[in-house]
Protein backbone atom coordinates (compact mmCIF):
# COMPACT_ATOMS: atom_id res chain seq x y z
CA UNK A 1 0.00 0.00 0.00
CA UNK A 2 1.52 3.38 -0.95
CA UNK A 3 2.12 5.85 1.83
CA UNK A 4 2.88 9.03 -0.09
CA UNK A 5 0.41 11.62 -1.27
CA UNK A 6 1.13 14.21 -3.93
CA UNK A 7 -1.16 16.72 -2.28
CA UNK A 8 0.59 19.05 0.12
CA UNK A 9 -0.47 21.56 2.74
CA UNK A 10 1.46 24.79 3.17
CA UNK A 11 -1.04 26.26 5.62
CA UNK A 12 0.49 27.78 8.72
CA UNK A 13 0.60 25.53 11.75
CA UNK A 14 -2.13 26.19 14.25
CA UNK A 15 -1.18 27.19 17.77
CA UNK A 16 -1.87 25.17 20.88
CA UNK A 17 -5.13 26.18 22.49
CA UNK A 18 -4.57 24.25 25.73
CA UNK A 19 -1.76 22.45 27.61
CA UNK A 20 -0.07 19.47 25.96
CA UNK A 21 1.77 16.77 27.94
CA UNK A 22 3.91 14.18 26.12
CA UNK A 23 5.31 11.09 27.86
CA UNK A 24 8.07 8.98 26.34
CA UNK A 25 8.88 5.27 26.33
CA UNK A 26 7.89 3.59 29.62
CA UNK A 27 9.04 0.00 29.02
CA UNK A 28 6.93 -1.67 31.70
CA UNK A 29 8.07 0.79 34.39
CA UNK A 30 4.75 1.15 36.19
CA UNK A 31 6.22 3.11 39.10
CA UNK A 32 7.62 5.72 36.71
CA UNK A 33 4.31 5.91 34.87
CA UNK A 34 2.37 6.59 38.07
CA UNK A 35 4.95 9.11 39.29
CA UNK A 36 4.69 11.08 36.06
CA UNK A 37 0.89 11.06 35.89
CA UNK A 38 0.65 12.21 39.50
CA UNK A 39 3.48 14.71 39.17
CA UNK A 40 1.74 16.33 36.21
CA UNK A 41 -1.48 16.34 38.28
CA UNK A 42 -3.32 14.46 35.55
CA UNK A 43 -4.58 11.88 38.07
CA UNK A 44 -5.35 11.95 41.78
CA UNK A 45 -3.85 9.72 44.46
CA UNK A 46 -6.31 6.98 43.51
CA UNK A 47 -5.25 7.24 39.84
CA UNK A 48 -8.57 8.70 38.70
CA UNK A 49 -8.38 11.33 35.96
CA UNK A 50 -8.65 14.89 37.30
CA UNK A 51 -7.36 17.25 34.57
CA UNK A 52 -9.93 19.08 32.41
CA UNK A 53 -9.20 20.62 29.01
CA UNK A 54 -5.72 19.19 28.32
CA UNK A 55 -4.13 16.93 25.70
CA UNK A 56 -1.87 14.02 26.64
CA UNK A 57 0.17 11.82 24.31
CA UNK A 58 2.25 8.78 25.26
CA UNK A 59 4.72 7.71 22.56
CA UNK A 60 4.44 3.91 22.78
CA UNK A 61 6.82 1.18 23.98
CA UNK A 62 4.78 0.53 27.10
CA UNK A 63 5.96 -3.08 27.20
CA UNK A 64 9.27 -5.02 27.52
CA UNK A 65 12.46 -4.54 29.56
CA UNK A 66 10.66 -3.74 32.83
CA UNK A 67 8.47 -5.60 35.36
CA UNK A 68 4.88 -4.50 34.73
CA UNK A 69 3.21 -3.56 31.45
CA UNK A 70 -0.24 -5.02 32.04
CA UNK A 71 -1.15 -2.54 34.76
CA UNK A 72 -0.01 0.34 32.52
CA UNK A 73 -2.10 -0.85 29.58
CA UNK A 74 -5.18 -1.31 31.74
CA UNK A 75 -4.63 2.07 33.40
CA UNK A 76 -4.30 3.79 30.02
CA UNK A 77 -7.44 2.13 28.68
CA UNK A 78 -9.42 3.46 31.63
CA UNK A 79 -7.83 6.91 31.61
CA UNK A 80 -8.67 7.41 27.95
CA UNK A 81 -12.36 7.16 28.79
CA UNK A 82 -12.10 9.32 31.90
CA UNK A 83 -10.09 11.99 30.08
CA UNK A 84 -12.68 12.19 27.32
CA UNK A 85 -15.46 12.60 29.88
CA UNK A 86 -13.50 15.50 31.42
CA UNK A 87 -13.13 17.29 28.08
CA UNK A 88 -9.51 16.20 27.65
CA UNK A 89 -7.79 13.80 25.28
CA UNK A 90 -5.34 11.01 26.11
CA UNK A 91 -3.76 9.26 23.12
CA UNK A 92 -1.26 6.40 23.19
CA UNK A 93 0.85 5.64 20.13
CA UNK A 94 2.09 2.26 18.93
CA UNK A 95 5.79 1.63 19.49
CA UNK A 96 8.09 -0.87 17.83
CA UNK A 97 7.98 -3.09 20.93
CA UNK A 98 4.19 -3.35 20.71
CA UNK A 99 4.53 -4.52 17.11
CA UNK A 100 7.35 -6.92 18.00
CA UNK A 101 5.19 -8.62 20.61
CA UNK A 102 2.20 -8.79 18.27
CA UNK A 103 4.51 -10.68 15.89
CA UNK A 104 5.73 -13.10 18.56
CA UNK A 105 9.08 -11.48 19.37
CA UNK A 106 9.61 -11.73 23.12
CA UNK A 107 13.37 -11.38 23.50
CA UNK A 108 13.02 -8.21 25.60
CA UNK A 109 10.19 -9.48 27.82
CA UNK A 110 11.08 -10.24 31.43
CA UNK A 111 9.67 -13.12 33.44
CA UNK A 112 8.24 -10.65 35.94
CA UNK A 113 6.39 -8.78 33.20
CA UNK A 114 4.98 -12.02 31.77
CA UNK A 115 3.83 -13.12 35.23
CA UNK A 116 1.62 -10.04 35.45
CA UNK A 117 -0.59 -11.47 32.71
CA UNK A 118 -1.25 -14.65 34.70
CA UNK A 119 -3.03 -12.74 37.44
CA UNK A 120 -4.28 -15.43 39.86
CA UNK A 121 -3.89 -18.46 37.58
CA UNK A 122 -0.62 -19.48 39.20
CA UNK A 123 1.12 -19.94 35.84
CA UNK A 124 4.13 -18.19 34.36
CA UNK A 125 1.92 -15.83 32.36
CA UNK A 126 3.71 -16.38 29.05
CA UNK A 127 0.74 -17.98 27.30
CA UNK A 128 -1.66 -15.37 28.66
CA UNK A 129 0.64 -12.58 27.52
CA UNK A 130 0.95 -14.06 24.02
CA UNK A 131 -2.82 -14.27 23.81
CA UNK A 132 -3.17 -10.65 24.94
CA UNK A 133 -0.89 -9.40 22.13
CA UNK A 134 -2.39 -11.66 19.42
CA UNK A 135 -5.44 -10.82 17.29
CA UNK A 136 -8.50 -11.06 19.52
CA UNK A 137 -6.47 -10.32 22.66
CA UNK A 138 -7.29 -7.29 24.78
CA UNK A 139 -3.96 -5.54 24.15
CA UNK A 140 -3.92 -6.21 20.39
CA UNK A 141 -7.49 -5.05 19.82
CA UNK A 142 -6.75 -1.82 21.68
CA UNK A 143 -3.49 -1.32 19.77
CA UNK A 144 -5.31 -1.82 16.47
CA UNK A 145 -7.15 1.44 17.18
CA UNK A 146 -4.05 3.42 18.18
CA UNK A 147 -2.26 5.79 15.79
CA UNK A 148 1.33 5.62 14.62
CA UNK A 149 1.46 9.41 14.27
CA UNK A 150 -0.66 11.97 16.12
CA UNK A 151 -0.87 15.71 15.65
CA UNK A 152 -1.85 18.25 18.29
CA UNK A 153 -1.82 21.74 16.80
CA UNK A 154 1.70 22.43 15.46
CA UNK A 155 3.16 19.32 17.12
CA UNK A 156 3.40 15.92 15.40
CA UNK A 157 4.13 12.99 17.72
CA UNK A 158 5.56 9.65 16.58
CA UNK A 159 7.46 6.80 18.16
CA UNK A 160 10.69 6.82 16.14
CA UNK A 161 12.31 9.26 13.77
CA UNK A 162 10.37 10.26 10.67
CA UNK A 163 12.04 8.31 7.80
CA UNK A 164 13.31 10.44 4.94
CA UNK A 165 11.47 8.14 2.52
CA UNK A 166 8.18 9.38 4.01
CA UNK A 167 8.85 13.08 3.54
CA UNK A 168 5.91 13.42 1.14
CA UNK A 169 3.45 11.40 3.23
CA UNK A 170 0.26 12.87 4.57
CA UNK A 171 -0.12 11.98 8.23
CA UNK A 172 -3.65 10.60 8.00
CA UNK A 173 -2.82 8.51 4.92
CA UNK A 174 0.26 7.01 6.56
CA UNK A 175 -1.68 6.22 9.70
CA UNK A 176 -4.41 4.39 7.77
CA UNK A 177 -1.82 2.39 5.82
CA UNK A 178 -0.03 1.36 9.01
CA UNK A 179 -3.17 0.25 10.84
CA UNK A 180 -4.33 -1.78 7.85
CA UNK A 181 -0.95 -3.50 7.59
CA UNK A 182 -0.82 -4.17 11.33
CA UNK A 183 -4.23 -5.82 11.43
CA UNK A 184 -3.76 -7.73 8.17
CA UNK A 185 -0.29 -9.12 8.88
CA UNK A 186 -0.39 -9.91 12.61
CA UNK A 187 -0.10 -13.69 13.17
CA UNK A 188 -1.91 -15.94 15.62
CA UNK A 189 -0.56 -16.25 19.15
CA UNK A 190 2.82 -17.96 19.31
CA UNK A 191 3.40 -17.87 15.53
CA UNK A 192 6.46 -16.15 14.03
CA UNK A 193 5.89 -15.06 10.41
CA UNK A 194 8.50 -15.87 7.78
CA UNK A 195 8.52 -12.34 6.40
CA UNK A 196 8.10 -9.04 8.21
CA UNK A 197 6.21 -6.18 6.52
CA UNK A 198 8.48 -3.22 5.76
CA UNK A 199 5.99 -0.58 6.90
CA UNK A 200 6.04 -2.16 10.37
CA UNK A 201 9.69 -3.25 10.66
CA UNK A 202 12.00 -1.46 8.20
CA UNK A 203 14.39 1.10 9.64
CA UNK A 204 14.26 2.90 6.29
CA UNK A 205 10.47 2.99 5.96
CA UNK A 206 8.87 2.53 9.37
CA UNK A 207 8.33 5.44 11.75
CA UNK A 208 8.50 2.85 14.54
CA UNK A 209 12.13 1.89 13.89
CA UNK A 210 13.90 4.79 12.20
CA UNK A 211 16.89 6.45 13.86
CA UNK A 212 17.87 8.47 10.80
CA UNK A 213 17.97 11.74 12.73
CA UNK A 214 21.10 10.54 14.54
CA UNK A 215 23.40 11.04 11.56
CA UNK A 216 21.16 12.39 8.82
CA UNK A 217 22.70 15.86 8.66
CA UNK A 218 21.22 18.59 6.45
CA UNK A 219 19.57 15.98 4.22
CA UNK A 220 17.50 14.70 7.12
CA UNK A 221 16.67 18.23 8.22
CA UNK A 222 15.34 19.09 4.77
CA UNK A 223 13.30 15.89 4.70
CA UNK A 224 11.77 16.56 8.11
CA UNK A 225 11.00 20.12 7.06
CA UNK A 226 9.18 18.84 3.99
CA UNK A 227 7.04 16.45 6.03
CA UNK A 228 6.15 19.08 8.61
CA UNK A 229 5.33 21.64 5.92
CA UNK A 230 3.03 19.23 4.10
CA UNK A 231 1.23 18.47 7.34
CA UNK A 232 0.96 22.05 8.60
CA UNK A 233 3.20 21.47 11.62
CA UNK A 234 6.49 22.84 12.94
CA UNK A 235 7.85 20.35 15.51
CA UNK A 236 8.27 16.56 15.53
CA UNK A 237 8.37 14.89 18.97
CA UNK A 238 9.46 11.26 19.28
CA UNK A 239 10.96 8.59 21.51
CA UNK A 240 12.64 5.27 20.59
CA UNK A 241 16.28 6.38 20.92
CA UNK A 242 17.21 6.32 24.64
CA UNK A 243 19.00 9.34 26.10
CA UNK A 244 20.65 7.74 29.16
CA UNK A 245 21.78 11.09 30.56
CA UNK A 246 18.11 11.93 31.08
CA UNK A 247 17.92 15.04 28.87
CA UNK A 248 15.73 15.53 25.80
CA UNK A 249 17.65 15.73 22.52
CA UNK A 250 16.81 18.63 20.23
CA UNK A 251 18.15 19.01 16.68
CA UNK A 252 17.40 20.49 13.26
CA UNK A 253 16.76 24.07 14.36
CA UNK A 254 14.65 22.76 17.22
CA UNK A 255 12.11 21.05 14.96
CA UNK A 256 13.17 17.57 16.16
CA UNK A 257 12.82 16.61 19.82
CA UNK A 258 13.52 13.12 21.18
CA UNK A 259 12.13 12.63 24.70
CA UNK A 260 13.04 8.98 25.40
CA UNK A 261 15.00 9.37 28.64
CA UNK A 262 15.69 5.65 29.15
CA UNK A 263 13.03 4.91 31.77
CA UNK A 264 13.26 1.27 30.73
CA UNK A 265 16.84 1.16 31.99
CA UNK A 266 16.13 2.67 35.40
CA UNK A 267 17.15 -0.52 37.21
CA UNK A 268 20.65 -0.01 35.77
CA UNK A 269 20.89 3.42 37.35
CA UNK A 270 20.59 5.48 34.16
CA UNK A 271 17.90 7.63 32.63
CA UNK A 272 15.24 9.83 34.21
CA UNK A 273 11.48 10.05 34.70
CA UNK A 274 10.43 12.89 32.46
CA UNK A 275 7.62 14.50 30.49
CA UNK A 276 7.37 17.26 27.93
CA UNK A 277 5.04 20.04 29.07
CA UNK A 278 3.88 22.69 26.59
CA UNK A 279 1.53 25.44 27.75
CA UNK A 280 0.16 28.15 25.44
CA UNK A 281 1.08 30.90 27.93
CA UNK A 282 4.49 29.74 29.23
CA UNK A 283 6.02 27.65 26.43
CA UNK A 284 7.76 24.26 26.58
CA UNK A 285 9.61 22.61 29.44
CA UNK A 286 11.17 19.28 30.33
CA UNK A 287 9.88 18.13 33.69
CA UNK A 288 12.04 15.60 35.54
CA UNK A 289 10.67 13.70 38.53
CA UNK A 290 12.35 12.04 41.49
CA UNK A 291 12.42 8.26 41.77
CA UNK A 292 10.47 7.81 44.99
CA UNK A 293 7.82 5.11 44.67
CA UNK A 294 4.33 6.30 43.90
CA UNK A 295 5.28 9.73 42.61
CA UNK A 296 4.78 13.13 44.15
CA UNK A 297 2.66 16.19 43.66
CA UNK A 298 3.67 18.65 40.96
CA UNK A 299 6.13 21.21 42.33
CA UNK A 300 7.65 18.71 44.76
CA UNK A 301 10.86 17.00 43.64
CA UNK A 302 10.28 18.26 40.10
CA UNK A 303 13.04 19.89 38.06
CA UNK A 304 12.02 22.03 35.10
CA UNK A 305 14.12 23.02 32.10
CA UNK A 306 12.96 25.46 29.45
CA UNK A 307 12.95 24.24 25.83
CA UNK A 308 12.83 26.66 22.93
CA UNK A 309 10.52 25.33 20.23
CA UNK A 310 10.56 27.03 16.81
CA UNK A 311 7.57 29.00 15.66
CA UNK A 312 8.64 28.42 12.07
CA UNK A 313 11.21 26.25 10.31
CA UNK A 314 14.69 27.61 9.53
CA UNK A 315 15.44 25.72 6.32
CA UNK A 316 19.07 26.87 6.25
CA UNK A 317 19.98 25.01 9.45
CA UNK A 318 20.98 21.37 9.21
CA UNK A 319 20.92 20.42 12.88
Amino acid sequence: MPVSDTASSTAAATTLSRPLFVIGDLHANYDACVAILRGLELVDRGLAWQAPNVDVVQLGDVCDRGPNSRDIYELFMRLQQEASAAGSSFEVLIGNHEVMNAFGMEQYTTEQEAAGYARNSGGSGWNERRAAFAPGGFVFEWLAERPVLHRVGPIVCGHGDLPMELREAQLEHLDRAFRAEFVRQAPAAGVRPRELPALLFSGQLSVLWSRQAEDGGPQYGASLHEFLRRNGACVYVCGHTPQPEGQFKQRYAGAYLCIDTAMGFEASGVGARTALVIRPDTGAEQWSFGRGRGGSRAGSRVRRRTIELPLEWNSESGN
